[in-house]
Parts: C-alpha cells; structure tokens; sequence
C-alpha cells in the first residue's frame, strides 16, 4: 500500500510541474487547473476498466491493480501516446497554447508510467494495444497471466 501511495505522490509532484509549465505558457490560472487534471485525471481509466471488469469495487483490489493478471488484459484508453501526438499536431497547425498545454499534460503522465513500469516500448499506443487483443503479456514484460 505505501508503494501505491508514494506513486500517487508522485503523479501529484507531476501534475505541479505541468501546473508550472501551463502558468509559463498560458499565463492562466484555468490552464494551470486543466494541465494539472488532465496530468492526474488520465488515470480515471483505471477506474473504468476495473469496475466493467469487477463483480463488486473493492478500494484494496482496484489499488493494488492485480485484476489487469487475473483478466489478462489492459485497455487504459485515455493513455495514448495517439492524443499527445494529436494534440501536438493541432497546436502546430493553429498555434493555440491550449493544445500544447494538453499534449505536455497527457505527454508527462504516459513517460513517467512509461520508465515507472516495465513496458515493452509501443505499450502506451492505443493502436499496438489493439492490435495485440490487448493482451498483458504484450504490454508488460514482467506479467504473464493467470492460468
């Protein structure tokens, strides 16, 4: 449990750092309070994909994240490097701050999880994820499923 709560701090520690980089960028205090929830809300996916999985929620099985070995799969569908990409290209075309802010936002979570977990490289493309049925054991090299 502490090991969750120190990764929960430091998403928190991120989400300041892309708080400061909106102030910088945007001047706003309502681009700072977007960057910072897009940064940390990315994670709601979570959520989604265990309550469509689980009989019941349980605070202690959502947290410790097992239930992605017991159903071999992972869909997390807000982490793709597909939006940050997305985003980048909408501020290139435009020159809209707000896109930078969001691709930096989405950007920063999905390299910290990136170099946090043992993925395979393309783990955090929606594309490959499908591609690959979402199966765990194309994702994370650590994890083989449950038989």
């Amino acid at each position: 449990m502490r090991k969750i709560l120190v990764r929960l701090f430091q998403h928190f520690l991120l989400s300041l750092l892309v708080g400061a980089f909106s102030w910088w960028v945007a001047k706003s205090w309502w681009w700072v309070a977007v960057g910072m929830a897009v940064n940390i809300f990315m994670d709601l996916d979570h959520v989604l994909e265990y309550v469509a999985w689980a009989r019941r929620f349980r605070l202690g099985e959502f947290l410790l994240g097992r239930y992605f070995k017991e159903k071999g799969s992972i869909m997390v569908i807000f982490h793709g490097w597909e939006y940050v990409i997305l985003a980048f290209v909408f501020w290139w075309l435009t020159g809209y701050n707000g896109w930078l802010i969001l691709a930096v936002a989405m950007g920063s979570h999905l390299l910290f999880d990136q170099l946090s977990w043992d993925l395979y490289p393309l783990a955090y493309f929606i594309i490959y994820r499908a591609k690959n049925h979402f199966a765990i054991t194309k994702i994370c090299r650590d994890v083989h499923p449950v038989k």
